[in-house]
């Protein structure tokens, strides 16, 4: 078998990015604006993301720098995050287009060793922590699966080519 080289297809179209701050991020902050909560962010590959992902992935990056005490954030601060959470996103689903497309798939109980190797009781793990935790095994296999060698030469080829380009693997003295 051999496995060409591929990139990922790296097509995130905008469908719409709203503005950063429309929806405060603190925890139970969303108020009356439940129709914003489906609003389309961004379509990558043709799967939309919307404002409540954005928002959960926000918070999911905060609460793993801060733990429970969550900041107060400046409008810059969370213009910054929501920037970041965005991005994010992408490379997320980027990555489970890719895992897809090369039929990589990471089993659940993966997942939760990796999650005990970080100290994290998987029990106990919120949806968007095992996206993320699924996301970084996920992106081993598929370096797995594209780095792969397409050209499989055994000994005897490897020894023809050496004896046939011998000028090319002569040391040079001056």
């Amino acid at each position: 078998d051999s496995y060409p080289i591929r990139r990922p297809a790296l097509t995130a179209s905008v469908g719409c990015i709203l503005a950063c701050a429309l929806l405060p991020l603190a925890p139970g902050a969303a108020g009356g604006e439940k129709e914003l909560k489906h609003a389309i962010v961004v379509v990558v590959n043709g799967t939309p993301l919307t404002q409540s992902e954005l928002r959960e992935t926000a918070l999911y990056m905060l609460r793993r720098q801060f733990g429970a005490r969550l900041p107060q954030l400046t409008e810059k601060d969370q213009e910054a995050l929501t920037d970041t959470a965005l991005r994010e996103m992408i490379k997320l689903r980027l990555l489970q287009d890719e895992g897809r497309t090369l039929e990589a798939k990471v089993a659940v109980d993966e997942v939760d060793r990796h999650l005990q190797r970080l100290k994290i009781d998987p029990r106990k793990t919120a949806p968007i922590a095992r996206k993320f935790a699924e996301a970084e095994l996920l992106f081993d296999q598929i370096m797995l699966k594209i780095g792969k060698p397409s050209i499989k030469a055994g000994p005897e080829k490897i020894r023809d080519f050496y004896h046939a380009n011998l000028e090319q693997f002569r040391e040079k003295c001056e």
